[in-house]
């Protein structure tokens, strides 16, 4: 669910993106009404900070996450269930849609 709001989020960005190297300003408070609304905020750790000029715009996001857990020195080399911290960074800096 993650990714698909994601990726429906940043697709008018890109198409954007390619035709001119900035966003509009409109575009920029867009982006960040609906990452709020449309992003699922279920294991975010803390706010969602954010930064923005008239022609950039960045949102940092730090989130739990289930994972497994796999150590080569362990005995029974199982994999055990763990928990990862993600960092998701989404910015338009340059003219780029950066994501990571």
């Amino acid at each position: 669910m993650f990714e698909a709001a994601l990726a429906a989020l940043t697709a008018p960005l890109r198409a954007r993106l390619k035709r001119h190297p900035k966003l509009r300003p409109e575009q920029i408070a867009g982006v960040e009404r609906a990452y709020t609304r449309t992003i699922p905020a279920k294991f975010t750790v803390g706010g969602i900070p954010g930064a923005k000029t008239k022609s950039e715009f960045a949102v940092t996001e730090t989130r739990l996450t289930a994972s497994w857990l796999i150590d080569w020195t362990w005995e029974d080399r199982e994999k055990k269930r763990g928990l990862s911290v993600c960092k998701l960074i989404l910015a338009v800096q340059g003219g780029r849609l950066i994501q990571h």
